[in-house]
């Protein structure tokens, strides 16, 4: 039987996220949606969910509690 190893960059895998996947503007904010930290990008106003290392755009219908909801909902609608 073979055995195989690969290096694994935990500071990598649990960093949060630097740029705005869909524009490139950093910083990316950290809001909450009362259950877990979200990165909003201030320049395109969309929300983003880390989790190692896989990110993904955040439904705004979701985030009830985040002060930021309305913002984003508008992104939403905007983007059709």
């Amino acid at each position: 039987m073979t055995t195989y190893t690969a290096p694994l960059d935990l500071g990598a895998v649990l960093a949060a996220p630097l740029e705005c996947p869909a524009c490139g503007a950093e910083p990316l904010r950290p809001v909450s949606d009362g259950d877990r930290t979200n990165f909003l990008c201030r320049a395109c106003g969309r929300c983003w969910h880390q989790e190692l290392a896989w990110t993904s755009q955040v439904d705004p219908h979701a985030c009830g509690t985040c002060a930021e909801q309305e913002a984003c909902l508008r992104v939403v609608r905007a983007d059709g």
